[in-house]
């Protein structure tokens, strides 16, 4: 649920800074083709992710570790400093 949650803050963040600019097929999830009747997976939401990253060079995703069920935890860094470790994260925002 927590990744569907940020999948949407992201891309509702993107689409405010992308006005009417038209998505690529790979950045279009299950939400947004079933008219938010349908939730997506956790693989669609990991390939979403991933795809957003090749795009720039201000995310990057890794895993903070494996859930009950084996699946690696997400963390999606959206950053114009290239923050790329939650320890660098955390120092950044320590010296502001």
């Amino acid at each position: 649920m927590r990744n569907l949650l940020f999948v949407f803050t992201l891309i509702s963040f993107s689409t405010s800074l992308l006005g009417q600019q038209i998505w690529s097929e790979d950045l279009i999830i299950t939400p947004e083709k079933s008219n938010f009747i349908n939730t997506s997976t956790y693989d669609e939401v990991m390939n979403f992710l991933y795809a957003l990253e090749k795009k720039t060079d201000k995310l990057h995703v890794f895993s903070m570790g494996k859930s009950k069920e084996g699946k690696d935890i997400p963390v999606a860094i959206l950053s114009n400093e290239k923050i790329f470790t939650l320890s660098f994260l955390g120092n950044v925002c320590s010296h502001r």
